[in-house]
């Protein structure tokens, strides 16, 4: 069975900026249109200033396009924990003794027989390489608190690369359910100049900034869910992305971490 609705929720992420950083919130949500063909939205809104520029905030709101030019079903090897059976309780010899245990070589230097916790078994894992495209409207604060701070307002478009790993694997296999999925990406980024408009928060400054229109950004995201058998879509979602952000005066650099609840379904 594929889990092909997504959703990511992170009450609380964190992101760190050339410009400003701040905690807020988040949202990942994707759905399976087809086994092919994923579409998918994103938000993020932070709620509390931490450092850099003040008095603005920024936020993002995109929508993704994900096709899996193909797709890989493997059979991949499962084992249990590992640890010794009856392992032997090691004491030092007695107070006032300068010799060692009294016991014979072979079994001094013998090792437990190793057992596992539950039989190896194999589970399919779902790989996909996928081409990446969509857009996104950002506000964003962009310069450095010593140099020209500009508020920008434009529209993002990306094209990328990912790949991943999607399992659902039966708890008969490894004694309890195992669902989710981890996928990589690196997307390129570009603003066109009729999409992006500015303010300079320096009434001093330029009238005129000239716009930086690329930007690059890399990633992890996924899920880890089963937490409850009752419920089996629940657990625990992640995201971490590094980018460089498009727009005037230069691209701005941050690092985003989201931590939060994963809430997967099969619909189909």
């Amino acid at each position: 069975m594929a889990y092909d609705l997504r959703i990511g929720l992170f009450p609380v992420a964190f992101q760190a900026g050339s410009s400003q950083s701040w905690f807020g919130s988040g949202l990942r949500a994707e759905y399976g249109v087809h086994p092919r063909f994923d579409l998918g939205v994103t938000g993020r809104v932070p709620w509390g200033l931490v450092a850099g520029q003040h008095g603005v905030q920024a936020y993002a709101f995109g929508v993704g396009f994900v096709l899996h030019f193909r797709q890989v079903l493997e059979r991949e090897s499962l084992s249990g924990t590992v640890y010794p059976e009856n392992p032997p309780i090691i004491t030092g010899p007695g107070p006032g003794t300068d010799h060692d245990l009294e016991l014979p070589v072979n079994q001094r230097l013998g090792d437990p027989p190793i057992v596992l916790d539950h039989p190896t078994g194999e589970a399919v894992m779902r790989r996909v390489y996928s081409l990446r495209f969509g857009a996104q409207y950002a506000r964003n604060v962009s310069g450095r608190p010593q140099g020209q701070p500009v508020l920008n307002r434009m529209a993002v478009v990306h094209l990328g690369f990912g790949w991943g790993t999607h399992w659902n694997v039966d708890r008969h296999v490894t004694g309890k359910a195992e669902i989710g999925f981890r996928r990589y990406y690196i997307d390129a980024l570009g603003t066109p100049p009729a999409l992006s408009k500015y303010r300079a928060l320096d009434e001093d400054l330029p009238a005129r900034i000239d716009l930086f229109p690329v930007g690059l950004r890399i990633g992890m995201e996924g899920s880890i869910d089963a937490f409850y058998e009752a419920v089996p879509g629940f657990g625990f979602a992640y995201s971490l992305e590094l980018g460089l952000l498009p727009g005037r005066p230069g691209p701005d650099g941050y690092l985003f971490l989201g931590l939060g609840i994963a809430l997967d379904a099969a619909t189909r």
